[in-house]
């Protein structure tokens, strides 16, 4: 899971997390209530050693969460399944064609002998070419966190 790309969909606020275990300890044990706003999550580990997304609390009916992650399923059979491994010819990488050439043809030079730092060179700039047009800048000028306990002391009014 990209970090910050969690978001409420359904209350359209962005979502806080992932909390630390000790606050997540803390708020389960006082029943602490969250609002919808900036709800915190948290990556757990289930016994089956399988990673699932938990709401510190359940807010109950239909919740849509959308958030950006990472895979080492590479290919595509053209339908809707994804793999980590080539199962048939016709699997589709799922990153740009042209790309992956590149890379396969200075590592093929490299391995058998051949001069191939032009090649890894010209395959690095398209590599960073397409990173650049796919992740464009995040420019917020909102808090990430909303938070309340600091703002006012707790003596002293005046």
């Amino acid at each position: 899971m990209l970090p910050g790309t969690a978001w409420d969909r359904t209350n359209s606020s962005k979502m806080r997390g992932s909390t630390t275990p000790a606050h997540w300890q803390r708020t389960q044990a006082e029943g602490i209530a969250s609002t919808f706003f900036a709800r915190p999550w948290r990556l757990k580990v289930d016994a089956g050693r399988v990673k699932k997304f938990a709401l510190e609390t359940d807010p109950g009916g239909v919740y849509v969460i959308a958030y950006e992650y990472v895979t080492d399923q590479w290919l595509f059979d053209g339908s809707s399944l994804y793999y980590a491994d080539v199962t048939a010819d016709s699997n589709l990488p799922v990153f740009d064609d042209y790309l992956m050439e590149l890379h396969i043809k200075w590592r093929a030079s490299r391995a058998l002998g051949l001069p191939y730092l032009d090649d890894r060179a010209d395959a690095n700039t398209v590599e960073n070419q397409i990173y650049a047009q796919e992740r464009g800048a995040e420019i917020t000028l909102e808090a990430d966190v909303l938070s309340f306990r600091n703002n006012a002391p707790d003596h002293g009014y005046g």
